[in-house]
């Protein structure tokens, strides 16, 4: 009995694993008329059509030769509509990919999208001119947000991203960076006040400063000007160059250490 009741369980729950791997709900303001039944495959033709018109036309036909090999298009959608990380990999009959790298071209938004969350588009191209290219060769899932802290390409601050050594030219900038824009707090100063502040903050993939949080304070409103000064990046011309891993951009998580130190004019003070 408890060996049926298991079984039960285990099912109910792989269901509920292989349901949820899917997206539920129309994408599209066509497929919102469409009937209940018929808004996956709505939303796949729908999709189909942009990945022919808007990324494969751009590349021309993928297939180099005449192997047999699985050809695979991947992108991100956001909320918005807007699209990245598109990457077009190939994948041998030994199950090695032989290459991957992402894709250099321009993507406009998605027309009439109406998502409500970032999705991820995977899409298994023909191996053959006779196969179809219908929309069963998509396959649409919520798009997975994984915050990295290390990756093979850490994000560049704003004028780096061209240097030979760009995470030492980073590290550079943004103290002089903060050196020049940190507001010593008064009552830090009045109550001679020195220490270290330690603030955790994310370069997203739109190369924007999120979540910035104080991890270590010092009082007297020093933790308060460590996060105005992080965070007043995003009002600089030029946004930082988010990091990548492999050919994905993504998320990165950046801990930074910055210094409460009073010079001798404030030391004096009375």
């Amino acid at each position: 009995m408890k060996f049926i009741q298991f079984t039960i369980i285990l099912t109910l729950f792989c269901i509920n694993v292989l349901t949820g791997q899917s997206y539920k709900g129309p994408l599209f303001e066509k497929c919102k008329l469409t009937d209940p039944s018929e808004v996956d495959k709505c939303n796949k033709k729908e999709m189909l059509q942009f990945i022919q018109q808007e990324i494969l036309s751009q590349y021309g036909d993928v297939k180099k030769s005449d192997v047999m090999n699985n050809i695979i298009l991947t992108f991100d959608v956001k909320k918005d509509g807007s699209v990245s990380n598109v990457s077009l990999m190939e994948k041998t009959q030994s199950r090695m990919f032989v290459t991957s790298a992402m894709l250099n071209i321009g993507v406009k938004n998605i027309p009439s999208f109406i998502g409500n969350e970032g999705l991820s588009i995977r899409y298994l191209y023909p191996r053959t001119p006779t196969e179809s290219q219908d929309e069963n060769l998509i396959t649409i899932s919520p798009l997975q947000v994984e915050i990295f802290k290390v990756v093979e390409k850490m994000p560049k601050f704003p004028g780096c991203a061209f240097e030979h050594d760009a995470r030492e030219c980073s590290n550079k900038k943004l103290d002089k960076y903060i050196d020049k824009n940190l507001v010593y707090p008064k009552e830090a100063i009045d109550n001679k006040i020195e220490g270290t502040v330690v603030v955790q903050f994310i370069v997203n993939e739109d190369g924007l400063i999120t979540n910035a949080e104080i991890k270590k304070d010092i009082g007297f409103g020093c933790g308060q000007a460590a996060l105005d000064v992080i965070e007043s990046m995003n009002d600089m011309s030029e946004r930082w160059t988010p990091g990548a891993q492999r050919t994905r951009i993504v998320p990165v998580l950046i801990t930074k250490s910055i210094e409460f130190k009073l010079n001798k004019k404030q030391l004096k003070k009375d």
